[in-house]
């Protein structure tokens, strides 16, 4: 794991040489899950409500994240429409069970929140 961590925290440090300073809310929102927004707070917000989406699948704490409460509910349907855009996710008959399609499945997590665990955002 420290490899991917390793290789992510280059792969920051060259998307600042190249584009000037961005976050590393940003570097995951542009870089990472393609989001784009032009502004850089709403690419927080939807970075943050991901990454909480991204824990909660990679925990199998689908159901609890989406019990917490209905704007939990909405951005979960959100964020896996996001995701399985990419066909990183799978949920056979219930979006609320969804699972990676990869073999680790506390890969997104492992990564993005060990790496970019700041306090310049509220992840997670």
């Amino acid at each position: 794991m420290d490899y991917f961590i390793e290789k992510l925290n280059k792969n920051f440090e060259i998307a600042n040489e190249h584009s000037g300073t961005i976050s590393k809310t940003k570097y995951i929102a542009s870089y990472i899950f393609n989001i784009a927004s032009y502004d850089d707070d709403i690419e927080k917000d939807i970075t943050n409500d991901l990454l909480q989406v991204v824990n909660a699948i990679s925990y199998w704490k689908t159901f609890e994240y989406i019990k917490k409460c209905k704007d939990n509910h909405k951005n979960y349907i959100i964020m896996c429409n996001l995701l399985d855009k990419d066909n990183l996710i799978e949920w056979g008959t219930s979006i609320r069970g969804a699972w990676f399609q990869i073999n680790e499945h506390k890969l997104f997590d492992n990564i993005l929140v060990s790496a970019f665990r700041d306090d310049e955002a509220n992840i997670l």
